[in-house]
């Protein structure tokens, strides 16, 4: 697990999007990110994903690694190549070590293989909430530390 302390990150507008073919396990994802008070939109498709992504942003994609004509890492790839501050869980009932590798050297926050616990995803979610509000919150510093730096003479 990433961390083992209580979700780091305040839920408040964090923006989950839920990809699993499996419509009772993405109903049941939907309801837990809920349930901490994120903003859910589901998808059972990796194509209706990919379509999504491209009009709007999310803090997190919570994603089944193995779905049918687009897959969980052509997803995390998308992420990567057009949404560097979104952070991509993934999931499988057939995790291996070796998917998970990859998956991770692609930029996968973490991998979970199915079924887990629900404070286990509660938590990598949180986590990966985190990580993005601290890369948003670095970039905002850097900028303003060299508008200050401008007008130093």
């Amino acid at each position: 697990m990433p961390s083992t302390s209580p979700m780091p990150a305040s839920p408040g507008s964090a923006r989950i999007l839920i990809v699993d073919e499996d419509k009772g396990a993405m109903k049941s994802l939907e309801l837990a990110m809920r349930k901490e008070g994120y903003l859910v939109t589901a998808r059972q498709s990796g194509s209706n994903a990919l379509s999504l992504l491209e009009k709007e942003p999310f803090d997190v994609v919570l994603c089944e690694l193995r779905m049918e004509k687009v897959d969980g890492l052509q997803i995390l790839r998308r992420c990567r190549e057009n949404h560097a501050d979104t952070e991509v869980v993934l999931v499988s009932s057939q995790l291996t070590l070796e998917s998970a590798v990859a998956a991770m050297r692609q930029g996968a926050f973490y991998c979970l293989g199915k079924p887990f616990q629900a404070e286990d995803i509660v938590r990598t979610v949180g986590d990966a909430v985190e990580k993005v509000r601290l890369k948003q919150a670095n970039r905002r510093l850097i900028k303003q530390a060299r508008n200050h730096l401008e007008k130093v003479p």
